[in-house]
């Protein structure tokens, strides 16, 4: 099982750490972050520090979403967070919908 979550529900209450643990202790195989929170919806920027955040705690593969609109922005997201995956948004083509850590399987 794969599970999506959000940040939070606003930034206040940014809570992934928190959720994704009980998910992963129940069988989730992979956890995808959205930098961004409910409230914020598709405004702003993602926030990509829960990703790092949440990869340090996690023993299963985690993957982060947001923001990234070109692939070069992909491989600086892997090397600040760490990421198992990261997904494009708006790919500009469906090869580039997500990318998979060199050497990771």
């Amino acid at each position: 099982m794969t599970v999506k979550i959000r940040a939070g529900w606003d930034d206040k209450s940014i809570n992934c750490t928190e959720v994704a643990k009980p998910l992963e202790d129940c069988g989730g195989s992979m956890v995808t972050l959205h930098g961004r929170t409910r409230v914020q919806a598709c405004q702003g920027f993602a926030d990509w520090e829960p990703c790092r955040s949440n990869q340090k705690e996690r023993l299963d593969p985690v993957s982060g979403s947001g923001d990234i609109l070109k692939p070069k922005r992909r491989l600086r997201r892997f090397d600040e967070t760490g990421c198992d995956v990261v997904h494009m948004a708006a790919a500009p083509s469906p090869t580039h919908t997500s990318s998979v850590r060199p050497g990771r399987r």
